[in-house]
């Protein structure tokens, strides 16, 4: 067994290990420029109806928005998923749910009272005196 073989065993399961998460994720290569569909080049012909000589401002708007296209099924699918497997979210929408469970959250955290509470500091831990208010 050659020193080869187990460099090209890794290289095999890299790649389909990143075969495997774009299939996952929908997701692969991007033509940015350089074909007939480029994001790019058709952002800059036919949104701002330039040449590809057109200058940095209309060549930043067309990146700008090729990236956009790029980031924003993949932002869509993400949403769609956690709203599909987090039910959490859920009671943020629901006012009366929410309400609810605030409501229960509060009346099941026990008596507090600052007054209590600095009393029972000063007795238990200071060793004060309780001083009375004329």
């Amino acid at each position: 067994m050659s020193a080869k073989e187990p460099a090209a065993t890794r290289a095999a399961a890299a790649s389909d290990a990143l075969a495997s998460l774009r299939r996952q994720y929908r997701s692969g290569p991007v033509e940015l420029t350089g074909a007939a569909d480029a994001l790019y080049e058709r952002h800059l012909l036919f949104d701002n109806v330039a040449d590809p000589t057109a200058g940095p401002r209309e060549r930043y708007e067309a990146l700008a928005r090729s990236v956009r296209d790029i980031l924003s099924q993949p932002w869509v699918r993400t949403e769609q998923t956690y709203e599909s497997v987090n039910p959490k979210r859920v009671y943020y929408a629901d006012s009366e749910a929410w309400a609810r469970k605030a409501i229960l959250n509060v009346a099941s955290s026990g008596k507090f009272s600052s007054d209590r509470t600095i009393a029972e500091c000063a007795v238990d831990i200071w060793h004060a005196k309780p001083c009375p208010v004329p």
